[in-house]
């Protein structure tokens, strides 16, 4: 290792420069997590949060399919349908086979979005229990549908996402400690940035951000960026 430092190895190597940063930003996280939350903090956190700790709302309903392709009235013919099955008429009388399964169970709306389409998730997820309704567009066709069971997003308690909260605290923590980190660096050897790279990265004021986000995931072997340049 000296041999190699004598012979001057070690200089302007890509991948040994980007293991002298990894052990710096190593060093950030270390001292970042030193802290440990009160209580205070950690119910600060969850209040501020309180959107990210829901239980999805669910759902289940059957539905009636009927295909634009093999109807000359699709529209006409589901209505038709409604008013049979809102008095009663059995549900295997009416429309087409569907490609998938024609039931949802205890389903949340990024599932039946990515089934249906946003559109319909967004109109099933509004109706209640018990009757017939429709039609309804997806991206297969029109539906008749009832829901048989809906369950609203239920808001977690503080004391069952803890240790959620406890680690979405110590997340922004380190971040936090990263751009000021990157700021200090900025200001220390004044960082230029180049012009062909602006449009990617925008102003300095938003550089120590974007390292703080980025370069701490980039793997050890990856090319090296030539985002910024330290000015002599």
């Amino acid at each position: 290792g000296r041999e190699a430092r004598e012979l001057g190895l070690d200089q302007n190597d890509p991948i040994i420069r980007r293991r002298l940063a990894q052990k710096v930003e190593f060093l950030v996280s270390d001292t970042s997590r030193l802290a440990e939350p009160t209580d205070e903090d950690l119910r600060g956190a969850y209040e501020a949060n309180k959107q990210r700790f829901l239980t999805p709302a669910r759902i289940s309903f059957v539905q009636v399919f009927f295909d634009p392709r093999t109807h000359r009235d699709a529209d006409g013919d589901a209505r038709a349908a409604l008013a049979a099955l809102s008095i009663g008429a059995p549900i295997g009388s009416f429309g087409d086979p569907f490609p998938i399964d024609a039931e949802v169970r205890d389903d949340i709306s990024r599932n039946v979005a990515g089934q249906f389409g946003d559109e319909f998730a967004k109109a099933v997820f509004a109706l209640k229990p018990g009757a017939w309704q429709g039609p309804f567009a997806s991206s297969f066709g029109l539906h008749l549908v009832r829901v048989t069971d809906a369950q609203p997003a239920r808001q977690l308690a503080f004391s069952e996402v803890e240790p959620q909260v406890r680690e979405r605290w110590r997340d922004e923590r380190q971040r936090a400690a990263n751009e000021q980190h990157y700021e200090n660096l900025v200001k220390k050897y004044g960082v230029v940035v180049d012009e062909s790279v602006k449009p990617l990265i925008g102003s300095l004021d938003g550089f120590a951000a974007l390292a703080s986000r980025t370069v701490t995931q980039q793997p050890e072997v990856a090319q090296e960026p030539v985002a910024a340049r330290a000015s002599p």
